[in-house]
């Protein structure tokens, strides 16, 4: 039985420009003591789906299930989140320093959250906190623990957000963007302190980033969102090495390397769609450099992979063929090619100008006049 199970989720919010559908049908689940990576560039809908799970997407229009330990978490009143929020399910936020309050300490923060959950007292809860915050690396935390966020570094604020997240040992731990206002090596320390946590108390992570690399060591499984919908879903070493929807491919290809020779990075062309107007057929399209008219016209599903029971793409390229991974690759070469060849036809095609000039010159500089010294402070009342 799975810990988390998401179906079919929907989320839109009203504007006076139009619906904004941030969620198109989401499923995953995720068991205990797995780690689930949810990636996507920003304005995918990764952080919005787990925000509406935690019940802290008010206002939008929600449909679906998120089923935890059998309780669906979108049918709870907010007087039942909170016993849930923190307790079983913890989550770090992307910005620390929004998160904490400034005005008061970073121990008393945490002393709070205990306390909320659990009947000790604040004695107890204030040694708690302290040895949360040594877990988590922060050095001298009997001092610390009385400083202000404005006082901590920033990877010190998200390694005190991580310290509160797992203060109560949840069962859930969702990560979103945890890593992404800290520099590699800081972001390598986070990475391997929830791996330490997660060995140590078993906790399930959902692993929010735009960033593939971050998830390259940590995740399980790895979800690929794009405009607010599942494009792509496999284990971990499936998805980096048979990539099969070419937005995934586009992601993996966007990451820097350590290693010298492999040229300049291969960007994804284009913007992310707004998601009140969506494109017709497969939202990536008009960013596909493998786009063929059915994805045009058609919204693909989500459909199984050849050579992996758990891999499903989004895509009208092929997926059931023997020996896939070649298979797809002289697909996608052949439509690049066509692609190629319709632009470059359209590009030699003549256009009638708009505007044509021929043998235009230049007059020679105007000579410079008299100094003019002249009172014109009258000017203004003769006008």
């Amino acid at each position: 039985m799975s810990l988390l199970e998401v179906t079919d989720l929907t989320v839109s919010f009203p504007t006076e420009d139009g619906v904004v559908r941030a969620v198109r049908g989401v499923s995953f689940s995720i068991n205990v003591g797995q780690t689930l990576g949810i990636v996507g560039e920003s304005g995918s809908g990764k952080s919005v789906s787990t925000q509406t799970i935690m019940g802290l997407t008010r206002g939008a229009q929600i449909t679906g299930s998120a089923v935890f330990e059998g309780r669906d978490l979108l049918g709870m009143s907010q007087q039942d989140l909170r016993k849930v929020r923190g307790a079983e399910i913890g989550m770090i936020f992307q910005d620390p320093l929004s998160s904490l309050h400034p005005q008061y300490r970073v121990g008393w923060q945490i002393v709070e959250m205990i306390r909320a959950h659990e009947d000790v007292s604040k004695k107890d809860a204030t040694k708690r906190a302290v040895d949360l915050l040594g877990l988590v690396g922060i050095p001298q935390p009997d001092r610390r623990v009385d400083d202000y966020p404005h006082q901590f570094s920033g990877g010190m604020r998200q390694r005190a957000m991580i310290a509160m997240a797992v203060a109560l040992n949840p069962k859930l731990l969702i990560a979103d963007e945890p890593t992404t206002a800290l520099d590699v090596t800081v972001q390598a320390q986070i990475i391997d302190l929830m791996e330490r946590l997660q060995s140590e108390f078993n906790t399930a992570i959902i692993m929010i980033t735009h960033d593939l690399g971050v998830v390259a060591d940590i995740a399980d499984d790895v979800m690929v969102m794009y405009a607010g919908k599942p494009v792509e879903f496999a284990d971990r070493r499936t998805l980096y090495y048979r990539p099969h929807h070419p937005y995934t491919k586009g992601l993996i290809e966007s990451i820097p390397s350590s290693e010298g020779g492999r040229g300049r990075l291969k960007p994804i062309q284009g913007q992310p769609p707004s998601l009140i107007n969506l494109p017709s057929g497969c939202s990536f399209h008009p960013r596909c450099p493998y786009v063929m008219d059915q994805c045009i016209t058609e919204v693909p599903p989500l459909r199984q992979v050849a050579g992996s029971p758990s891999h499903r793409s989004a895509c009208w390229l092929p997926v059931d063929e023997v020996g896939f991974g070649d298979d797809v690759e002289a697909q996608r070469e052949k439509v690049a090619a066509s692609r190629r060849g319709a632009l470059a036809t359209q590009e030699s095609e003549v256009v009638p100008a708009v505007v044509s000039a021929a043998g235009t010159t230049a007059p020679p500089p105007a000579q410079a006049g008299p100094t003019d010294t002249s009172d014109n402070s009258d000017i203004g009342d003769q006008q």
